[in-house]
């Protein structure tokens, strides 16, 4: 590494010569660089090979969001312990953490899993932080200590850490456990305002911690610190998996060019004056860190929008809830890659029945892999030994008969990315799975993706890439592309892989028909997100405390599938996680076997192939015949104000040549309202131009009647983000033109903006532009 520190250091002192409330002497991060990586052995940590300390954290608190001040001390403590946990096995599989307060206890399972199937034993040093630190810190290098008063310090002294195999740790808890650390060297010190702003910190960080990292990898929590990070929201913590990034040498960040960040510390708002993510300074803050990253680059954690990071031709992988990630990334795999599954069809040649297709959801999401789908892989047999087991020592379980043995085929979903990072967390899976169990990629290839805001030339590396690592894990042959609407992405994945079986868009939105059409020269089936998106949700109720399938609701919507549509029909029900074998087992005593049938996904995209032409719904191409039908309005309709309604409290006032919405001063999100709006097929793309956008993101939505329960406002265009302006010319989701094929009526308009209070959003020359329409295959 070359040595920028001496140039940066003078910059930030000749920076603090001008600003004196944010001066702070340069000198205390002086001799932070160049330190060596460290290997730690067994041996140096009082260890026989295979020994692993274990460490449980018992009775950690649960708080509600908001109190940040009450809530940082734990945050230091938890950021310390995952850095030292990540950066030690690097060396190994070493360091062990059981987190029991969640209730999960699937750590347990794994305990026993590795203790039976690798060997390891587990040697337990119990809850306290004093002998967690005493065990491990004496291998590093030393201390970077930071004031946890600016939240933004966590990351640097983190990156710094990390770059140089030290501890960061915050002052107060430095000071609160001194003995433990006891003769560990400070190597430097991040104080309150070391710099004038958050881009100055990152931007320094870029320059001289970066080159030490791996600009292929990034973690970031959620940029609403340290509110979520604290308290329960969807996840019980979602800085449960920060190992992972100190584990994989990770650039460390806390920044959303969308989602509003708490600037709340402890002691009042925040010294650097960050303000909310979504500000320009953040955005610029944030594509600042997307371009210095190595494309296609991981990026691990939560609350950064996945759309952000594919402009830039990086992928999402969610942690939050997923413990022990560093451990189970540094075990050696038991299955030798690329493992392959049985993917032959159960069914070859299709009826005139309705093939259904259950798939679980989020194969991205590490804290369902690590969790085990929610219990969804496990059974009866080892949830009920762990709810009768409370101490240190895993139980033993029965292996060989570990999960129900239900025979209904499912599919579950997961991300070859995340096998190649994590094979021996996925050698459960591999070697346990049943005949029934078919595993098929999601969410959108090789990582959390959104191919419509990829640039062509990265969507097509993405693709590669996804490819690639296909051929080296696992042999899946359906893939889901989320977030991606053209049929470029469809071929050229086809090309990528010619033995794909099937492709699964999912645009935005929800309760899509299924839409069939075909991709490359071998025909691939592209099947929209089926009629059932989060069917848990959409087919489920609460019955007390516990979730179960609407029978009647469920069975009704088939039946009426089975009435009114072309057979063979092909659906696809996404979402069912802890309840799917069970379900599945009740459910197939309720069908018709002479009308429907439940298949994996595998079978069902074979399936789709052979179906006969009049049967598909939508022309092989959909783009074949050019329509002449009249627009039922123009751009004239711009200059009619009095059209609008603003939505939410937001004002809409007229332009020279469109609209202008603004966010009410208490809202963070408004639209404009352009009522009677019906859609004609011949609408094949919509043209327009977002001329300025002030904290915030633009958003159109298409309020629609169509044949699906709960049917949604259905959003129909990918939303955009600061600071991308400029025109559009976006071809209509295919589900919303297939809708308006079969007459259904389309009605409302909204246009709006959504980000932070006051945010504003001006567009001109909108219009539906009549392109290529289309084609109906014959009734019958």
């Amino acid at each position: 590494m070359t040595r920028p520190t001496a140039i940066g250091l003078c910059v930030l002192g000749l920076l603090g010569a001008v600003t004196p409330a944010c001066r702070v002497d340069a000198a205390p991060l002086r001799g932070w660089y160049g330190l060596p990586a460290r290997r730690i052995t067994p041996r140096d940590l009082g260890l026989k090979p295979r020994e692993v300390l274990s460490f449980v954290w018992h009775g950690e608190p649960q708080f509600a969001p908001g109190a940040a001040a009450r809530l940082l001390p734990l945050f230091d403590e938890k950021w310390t312990r995952y850095a030292i946990q990540g950066m030690v096995n690097r060396s190994g599989p070493l360091v062990w953490l059981d987190h029991t307060t969640y209730g999960y206890k699937t750590e347990y399972v794994w305990r026993a899993w590795y203790r039976d199937k690798h060997g390891f034993r587990f040697v337990s040093k119990g809850p306290s932080f004093d002998a967690f630190v005493r065990a491990l810190v004496p291998h590093f290098n030393g201390l970077i200590l930071y004031d946890a008063a600016n939240s933004d310090n966590h990351f640097v002294a983190g990156n710094i850490a990390s770059a140089n195999f030290c501890v960061p740790v915050s002052t107060d808890l430095y000071r609160r456990h001194r003995g433990a650390f006891g003769a560990a060297r400070v190597v430097a010190t991040v104080g309150r305002n070391q710099f004038p702003s958050r881009r100055a910190a990152y931007g320094w960080l870029l320059a001289n911690c970066l080159p030490r990292l791996d600009p292929g990898c990034s973690y970031c929590p959620d940029a609403r610190f340290p509110d979520n990070l604290m308290g329960p929201n969807e996840w019980p913590d979602y800085l449960i998996g920060a190992d992972v990034g100190f584990h994989q040498k990770a650039f460390l960040y806390n920044i959303s060019s969308l989602q509003a960040s708490s600037t709340l510390v402890a002691g009042g708002p925040n010294p650097q004056g960050a303000g909310l993510a979504g500000s320009p300074d953040d955005a610029a803050t944030f594509a600042a860190i997307m371009r210095k990253l190595r494309a296609p680059a991981v990026c691990y954690g939560w609350g950064t929008a996945e759309a952000d990071q594919s402009r830039w031709g990086h992928s999402m992988v969610h942690t939050p809830g997923a413990g022990n990630l560093s451990f189970h990334a540094a075990v050696k795999p038991l299955v030798k890659l690329p493992f392959r599954q049985d993917d032959r069809p159960r069914v070859d040649t299709p009826k005139k029945k309705v093939y259904i297709a259950f798939t679980s959801n989020e194969g991205d999401t590490l804290g369902l892999k690590a969790n085990l789908q929610w219990w969804g892989w496990t059974g009866s047999q080892v949830y009920d030994a762990l709810a009768r087991f409370d101490g240190d020592e895993a139980p033993r379980l029965d292996w060989s008969d570990h999960r129900p043995r239900c025979d209904v085929p499912r599919t579950w979903y997961l991300n070859p990315l995340l096998v190649a990072r994590f094979p021996a967390l996925f050698d459960y899976y591999f070697l346990t799975k049943t005949p029934a169990d078919h595993f098929a990629c999601a969410p959108s290839g090789a990582g959390y993706v959104h191919m419509d805001f990829m640039p062509p030339g990265l969507a097509d590396k993405h693709l590669r890439n996804t490819a690639r690592i296909i051929r080296e894990t696992l042999n899946v042959r359906e893939v889901s592309l989320w977030g991606s609407s053209q049929q470029a992405a469809f071929d050229a994945l086809a090309r990528e892989l010619p033995g794909i079986r099937g492709i699964l868009p999912k645009p935005s939105g929800a309760h899509r028909y299924g839409w069939l059409s075909f991709a490359g020269p071998s025909r691939t089936p592209v099947l929209s997100a089926g009629d059932a998106y989060y069917c848990m949700m959409t087919w489920g109720k609460v019955e007390g405390n516990h979730w179960t399938i609407d029978w009647d609701k469920l069975l009704g919507y088939l039946n009426k599938v089975y009435a009114e549509r072309g057979r063979p029909a092909f659906l696809e029900f996404y979402g069912l996680q802890n309840d799917l074998p069970e379900a599945l087992g009740e459910l197939r005593k309720r069908l018709d076997p002479e009308r429907f049938e439940i298949v994996d996904l595998g079978t069902l995209m074979h399936l789709a192939a052979q179906a006969p032409a009049s049967r598909r719904g939508v022309a092989e191409r959909p783009a074949e015949v050019q329509t002449t039908a009249p627009l039922p309005w123009s751009n004239a309709l711009w200059r009619r104000a009095e059209n609008w309604q603003g939505v939410n409290g937001a004002t809409v006032t007229a332009t020279a040549r469109g609209i202008r919405v603004k966010l009410a001063p208490e809202a963070k999100w408004g639209l404009a309202r352009l009522p009677g709006i019906l859609l004609p097929a011949c609408c094949g793309q919509m043209n327009m131009t977002v001329r300025s956008l002030t904290g915030g993101s633009w958003v159109i939505k298409l309020q629609g009647r169509f044949d699906a329960p709960d049917s949604p406002l259905a959003d129909y265009i990918p939303f955009g983000e600061f600071p991308h302006l400029g025109r559009y010319a976006t071809t209509l989701d295919p589900a919303v033109q297939e809708m308006a094929r079969a007459g259904e009526p389309l009605e409302g308009l909204y246009i709006g903006c959504s980000g932070i209070p006051g945010a504003e959003v001006v567009f001109e020359d909108l219009a539906f532009v009549a392109g290529k329409g289309i084609r109906s295959d014959p009734p019958g």
